[in-house]
């Protein structure tokens, strides 16, 4: 009706996610409100499954609804649960290939697309990569990412999605595989102070900016180096060229910032500081090797 009417494309879009809000509102309403006799079990579950994400995502889900639902869904409360933020997959197809899986004998697996974000909600994993090894099975799930949160209890599902959140904000753009805390290590860090990012930076950046020799273009070549655990040979092969290359572009960081490689603090400082550039946006493809 919007195309006919010519309304221009921005405002088409406009009443897409309107029309899209609308729908997700009526749904948790229905939720609430609906008469269960009139409801077949697959209907009942799906609006009960949108509910129960829809108020955990908000953060309006008590304790003890969040244990009443979770019991409609067939989630026992003796076990332990992960919940689970997706990003670049089809919301459309996620949540169907999310919950075959993930759900096992002892529970199934809730997922679905809710106030604009992927989330689901898993019997726990043994980390990260048994996560990787389910996904790998499903087609749809192998160009994404899975962020997963902490195992806990119902009830406590908050802190999990807390945990999920982190993760997936730690995450560089074009990551793809599954993440946990683990996995992540000091990154989650770099996400939760992004002001520290613009600290670190002005220590390393200014010197650079202010050589007239290209001092910037200096940080491909350390970054690589670090990467490849400060191994001459692996880097240079790496950036294709020369080893001694390699040691003069070091040499030259080194000598105009005042920092040597040898200190752990100017390592730890330079690669949270590419990590910082990734997740703000301001690193280039060029820049990672």
């Amino acid at each position: 009706m919007a195309e006919r009417s010519g309304l221009p494309f921005e405002k088409r879009l406009e009443s897409m996610g309107i029309m899209w809000e609308v729908g997700e509102w009526f749904m948790v309403q229905a939720a609430r409100d609906y008469e269960p006799a009139l409801l077949s079990d697959t209907e009942r579950r799906k609006v009960e499954k949108r509910d129960f994400l829809t108020r955990l995502v908000q953060g309006t889900l008590e304790a003890v609804d969040e244990e009443r639902l979770a019991s409609r869904l067939g989630l026992p409360g003796e076990l332990e649960y992960q919940v689970v933020l997706g990003r670049e997959i089809s919301p459309i197809t996620w949540a169907a290939e999310v919950e075959n899986a993930f759900s096992d004998a002892l529970a199934p697996a809730v997922a679905d697309a809710v106030e604009g974000c992927l989330v689901g909600v898993l019997p726990a994993l043994e980390g990260a990569d048994a996560a990787a090894s389910r996904a790998s099975e499903r087609q749809d799930l192998r160009g994404g990412v899975l962020a997963l949160g902490c195992p806990v209890r119902i009830g406590k599902l908050a802190e999990s999605l807390e945990e999920a959140r982190i993760v997936l904000a730690s995450l560089e753009p074009g990551s793809v595989g599954c993440f946990d805390v683990r996995s992540r290590g000091w990154r989650l860090a770099v996400a939760c102070a992004p002001w520290l990012g613009d600290v670190v930076g002005q220590g390393l950046l200014a010197p650079l900016w202010e050589n007239r020799g290209g001092g910037e273009a200096l940080l491909m070549y350390v970054w690589a180096f670090l990467e490849h655990g400060r191994s001459y040979r692996d880097a240079a092969q790496a950036l294709y060229i020369h080893e001694n290359t390699l040691r003069n572009k070091v040499a030259k960081f080194e000598q105009i910032t005042g920092r040597s490689l040898n200190e752990i603090d100017t390592c730890i400082e330079l690669m949270w500081l590419r990590h910082d550039m990734a997740l703000k946006g301001t690193l280039s493809v060029g820049d990672s090797v």
